[in-house]
């Protein structure tokens, strides 16, 4: 994952020139936010650094190093039952054996999460549209 910086919200913006995650492996849809006092990173798992088609929650204590990781969130087949067979695939590979989440987003309140958003290639009513699902943590 990459970090383009800059003095102010308008720029100019300078790309840093070294990757912020430690990975040798495809994520994408970073998605930043405080937490617990440290830089908190959710991204998703395209390649299986932990699970394939799952999330990645990365933490850093300069928001430029993002060096630990621990897992983000699960694939939809862990939150619910799915049949694989009656799925619509609206885009990403059609003969998975699992549906994923993409471009992941936290609500927080009080500084702490409350829900998960996110969507996904993958319908599991079968419907002839993508999905955004809500998750809710639980407390």
């Amino acid at each position: 994952m990459g970090l383009a910086v800059a003095e102010n919200l308008k720029g100019p913006y300078v790309q840093l020139p070294f990757p912020v995650t430690v990975n040798n492996r495809n994520i994408e849809d970073g998605y930043a936010f405080m937490y617990k006092g440290k830089f908190a990173l959710l991204t998703t798992d395209n390649h299986g650094i932990i699970e394939s088609g799952g999330g990645i929650l990365w933490t850093s204590k300069d928001g430029i190093h993002f060096d630990t990781y621990e897992k983000g969130f699960h694939r939809i087949n862990d939150y619910t039952n799915v049949d694989m067979n009656k799925v619509a695939v609206h885009y990403g590979p059609k003969n998975r054996k699992y549906a994923k989440f993409e471009r992941p987003q936290v609500l927080l309140k009080d500084g702490k999460p409350w829900y998960l958003y996110v969507p996904s290639g993958t319908n599991i009513y079968g419907g002839a549209c993508t999905v955004s699902y809500v998750l809710k943590f639980k407390k």
